[in-house]
């Protein structure tokens, strides 16, 4: 009797384990989708789709993505190696086909492929070398450059918070410190020429704005009142815009002052506006410490956000080609520069990039498209030069001014 117990129970127990066993290998042997690796990319880029049970020979694993063929490089049973088929930027599904069966899920993200290469070096300075010394190249140092100014002929201004100083960089970046008499400096921060060919810059730690010059006499602008102003720039009328950061002015907290042959015109309440810059249009175009939003003045006086989603750590980044606002994320803007093709350069320090803004062909900013152009430090001001061939960048914090080249 325990005999025949014993040869049931083992008839039972290989049942139930030869079932268990088909089972499993119906599972491993179906195909299967994980990952493409990476996720984004542009047309014509090669990438992998990895998952399970794909054929061998490349040719037997038809691969669509949004409906269109791509070419299968390799293949092993693990992986597909695959060229992008050409599309416009977006997300499209990523659907493999083999032999014994077809399966999709997977998502591939276009995006749009950059018209230039941007090649980033220090120009000037040597990086955590805080002092202040004349010289060329590595040979200079910097202590906290905070604002950078055309000067004219190729040569630049250099607004050094550091040691309080005016410091200039010629057509080869030898730097020298200016000497400068009148009224003292006291954080000076960021400026721009004026009419008259002035040197005005802000002069932060004092709430003043200054104008030195050629011969480097500093005086005071008077009728201005300022809290922690920081950027200034003129349009081709001879009008001024400076951003007065903590002022407060209709219940907002900063403000963009216009002024004229060192008059107050107007006032426009912008969110703790830090920098702004004038276009080929006679925008202004402002940025901000925490507002998450670049701002724009019109030739009408109106206000309004034209890219950024109101959170300095948001996730949307570059965001969406043609959609900006609330659809790209916008970090504490510390410098900016309008471009002589109409495009707008800024220094996000919360991202610590330069990024860059081109608009849509009307000119409309919103419209556009964002792009990451040079990152993994602070950036504390930008300059374009008129080729385009050539980026400055200030970093009050890494003691450098930095070169992007064009290419």
């Amino acid at each position: 009797m325990k005999a025949i117990r014993y040869i049931i129970f083992s008839i039972l127990a290989l049942s139930f384990f030869a079932c268990s066993d088909d089972e499993y290998v119906a599972n491993v042997t179906e195909l299967k989708l994980v990952r493409m690796s990476p996720t984004t990319g542009y047309s014509g880029a090669i990438v992998k789709i990895l998952g399970r049970n794909f054929s061998s020979t490349p040719s037997a694993n038809i691969v669509t993505i949004g409906e269109k063929t791509a070419k299968v490089l390799d293949a092993d049973k693990w992986e597909l190696t695959i060229v992008l088929p050409t599309h416009d930027p977006g997300n499209y599904e990523v659907k493999v086909q083999t032999p014994s069966a077809e399966q999709g899920g997977l998502s591939f993200q276009y995006k749009e492929k950059p018209e230039h290469t941007y090649l980033t070096s220090i120009y000037a300075g040597v990086a955590g070398s805080n002092s202040s010394e004349d010289g060329l190249g590595s040979s200079a140092r910097l202590s906290s450059p905070e604002g950078i100014v055309p000067a004219g002929h190729g040569e630049y201004y250099i607004l050094q918070r550091g040691t309080f100083a005016v410091r200039k960089m010629d057509t080869s970046g030898k730097i020298t410190t200016l000497s400068t008499t009148g009224a003292p400096l006291n954080f000076p921060w960021q400026g721009a020429l004026g009419p008259s060919g002035d040197l005005y810059f802000c002069n932060k730690g004092a709430h003043q704005l200054l104008k030195m010059n050629s011969k480097g006499v500093v005086s005071i602008v008077s009728g201005f009142s300022l809290k922690n102003p920081m950027g200034l720039k003129f349009d081709t009328d001879g009008n001024g815009y400076l951003a007065n950061r903590n002022y407060v002015s209709n219940d907002i907290e900063g403000q963009v002052i216009k002024f004229k042959d060192d008059a107050v015109v107007t006032t426009y309440s912008v969110q703790t506006a830090t920098c702004v810059a004038v276009d080929g249009k006679g925008r202004v175009v402002v940025g901000s410490n925490n507002a998450g939003y670049l701002f724009m003045i019109d030739k009408d006086g109106s206000v309004s956000k034209i890219a950024g989603e109101g959170n300095l750590k948001g996730s949307a980044g570059d965001g969406t080609p043609g959609d900006l606002l609330d659809k790209s994320t916008i970090g504490f803007v510390n410098g900016i520069c309008c471009a002589s093709d109409g495009s707008i350069y800024f220094c996000d320090v919360t991202a610590l990039s330069v990024r860059k803004l081109t608009p849509d062909k009307s000119g409309n900013y919103a419209k556009g498209k964002i792009e990451t152009i040079s990152s993994g430090y602070y950036p504390s001001d930008v300059v374009v030069s008129e080729d385009l061939t050539k980026i400055f960048v200030t970093s009050a914090t890494t003691q450098t001014i930095r070169l992007i080249e064009v290419i």
